[in-house]
């Protein structure tokens, strides 16, 4: 648009030099937009013209969205209509014969992922789905040999054998089934074999292990040249972390602080002001409200701990309403 009239060019270049347009620069299309028109002489016309050309969806990428949601239905209903097929047949169907059918879907959805390497999508799908198959493959075994198919090494294995696809498919929705195998895994063993750990510990292995993620993923220009990490992966980390912690620090308060319990309070003290911090530098609300909702929840069982009466209640009741007001 600037080339139509070259004495705007100027104007346009001693724009980006103002903090606004900075920081919008690391934003969204639409941010930049935005940041642009509120410092710059562009007409209504030419901003509508500029978000119809860079932001608003085209025939193109709806198709596209209709084409990943109906790949991740199909997926997903083929993989429950399998689990669900065993659990129904599974008195009538002889041991190899559920071994052979999971291996051989298994093996299906490993040569059709080569094949069709030149569609990326369906690729990565295929890998997913083998992902997947790999833990169905090994609950059936489990349960056909009685090797403790619901114990915490059946997702180790679980974990361990799918982690090649994960790492050469660089999709994001298996990298996040990767992480909550981790998780499960490292649940399950706390809760098999370390019973006698004290119950913050846990919460706080898992807080801290998701939080390592988190940081990462947010910090991937630095750390992980080429990928990108999309922001629905980067907020679902973030809500599965702050959840563990909150529930820990929750659970730590009405129980008993035990010895892991400064553990998960060095924590929070670490990570909550980094994500205030990374949600004020991105200029996302998400991390700031995430952490103000997490700090309402430990504040009001904090006062639940300190009395039940009724006046405590009204109290509690009156701060809830005033701190989600003040954090909105």
């Amino acid at each position: 648009n600037r080339r139509q009239d070259p004495s705007r060019l100027p104007r346009l270049k001693m724009l980006y030099l103002d903090s606004d347009i900075a920081h919008a620069m690391n934003s969204t299309p639409r941010q930049l937009i935005q940041a642009i028109g509120r410092h710059s002489d562009l007409q209504s016309h030419e901003l509508d013209g500029l978000l119809k050309a860079e932001v608003y969806r085209r025939p193109a990428q709806w198709y596209r969205f209709i084409r990943l949601v109906l790949l991740a239905l199909g997926s997903g209903f083929l993989l429950a209509g399998i689990v669900f097929f065993f659990a129904y047949n599974w008195d009538g169907l002889h041991k190899f014969a559920k071994l052979g059918i999971v291996g051989g879907l298994l093996a299906a959805c490993v040569i059709g992922s080569l094949l069709v390497k030149s569609q990326p999508l369906l690729h990565k799908a295929l890998l997913f789905a083998a992902s997947l198959l790999t833990g169905v493959l090994f609950a059936v075994y489990g349960q056909i040999y009685q090797t403790g198919a619901n114990a915490f090494d059946f997702f180790l294995a679980w974990t361990v054998f799918c982690f090649l696809w994960v790492w050469v498919s660089e999709f994001p929705p298996l990298w996040l089934a990767f992480l909550v195998l981790v998780n499960i895994t490292f649940g399950a063993y706390a809760d098999q074999m370390g019973r006698q750990w004290p119950k913050s510990l846990p919460f706080a292995a898992l807080t801290a292990l998701n939080a390592a993620v988190l940081v990462i993923a947010y910090a991937r220009r630095n750390v992980i040249a080429g990928i990108t990490v999309p922001e629905w992966v980067t907020h679902t980390v973030a809500i599965g972390t702050v959840s563990i912690l909150t529930a820990g620090i929750v659970g730590g308060i009405l129980d008993s602080y035990d010895a892991a319990f400064p553990w998960l309070l060095a924590l929070a003290v670490v990570l909550f002001p980094w994500a205030v911090h990374q949600g004020i530098r991105s200029r996302s609300i998400f991390l700031p409200a995430l952490v103000s909702l997490s700090l309402v929840v430990v504040t009001t069982t904090y006062l639940i701990k300190l009395s039940q009466g009724y006046f405590m209640s009204l109290f509690i009741s009156l701060f809830v309403m005033g701190s989600i007001t003040l954090v909105t």
